[in-house]
């Protein structure tokens, strides 16, 4: 009797001991503004970030991040139709002075370290600051009068609130125009703790917000 528990215990053993894999999704937009609040042009830019990993015996064992924009941009503009924005194709040099494509994911995969303690989950991405984002180059134009100061605000507004991004204006008679390079940074930019547990889920801001993400963690 003794022998046939311990030969299924042998059984089943492997199973509960076996390693699990897992899978983090976030998923959101960035809504790259050319302006502020009140006067503003913007292109909006979905994307996808899938950090894997494995859990084995409850010890982090190793992990993956795959970072990409998928879908299509969309446009807006407030007020309603003074501005028309698009996305455009673009480059630019990176610190080796090697020319790259635009939209651009600075790390489309990366390493991804963590640690399980008492339940809860912390990951840290292996890249440091400026960690990762999504670089793009779009243009606003408009030839609505009403306009013509906006790009001038729009100018300030972006060295007052010390964005990263990088504008050439054009003026032609009623007509205005801007070409904008720009990055915003992609999550997980820093640590980030959750609890180890199949179905968890986080939101951050909302669909009309510039930033909004939303976080889900699955057992596979």
């Amino acid at each position: 009797m003794n022998r046939w528990f311990i030969f299924l215990l042998m059984l089943c053993a492997p199973a509960a001991w076996a390693a699990e894999s897992w899978e983090l999704k976030i998923h959101g937009h960035h809504r790259y503004v050319f302006g502020d609040v009140i006067l503003q042009g913007y292109v909006q830019l979905p994307w996808e970030v899938s950090v894997t990993f494995t859990v084995d015996q409850g010890q982090f064992v190793a992990g993956s991040g795959l970072a990409q924009w998928k879908g299509s941009a969309s446009k807006g503009s407030h007020p309603p139709q003074w501005f028309n924005c698009e996305l455009l194709e673009g480059s630019y040099l990176d610190p080796n002075l090697k020319l790259l494509e635009m939209p651009r994911v600075r790390f489309s995969r990366f390493p991804i370290a963590g640690v399980i303690e008492q339940g809860q989950l912390t990951i840290r991405p292996g890249y440091e600051v400026p960690g990762n984002y999504l670089a793009i180059r779009y243009g606003c134009e408009t030839r609505d009068p009403g306009a013509v100061e906006w790009f001038l605000f729009a100018s300030r507004s972006k060295n007052e609130e010390g964005k990263r991004q990088d504008a050439e204006i054009n003026e032609q008679g009623d007509y205005r125009s801007a070409v904008i390079r720009e990055v915003k940074v992609l999550p997980p930019n820093d640590v980030v703790s959750m609890p180890l547990q199949d179905g968890w889920s986080f939101q951050q801001g909302h669909q009309e917000a510039d930033y909004f993400a939303t976080y889900q963690l699955t057992r596979r």
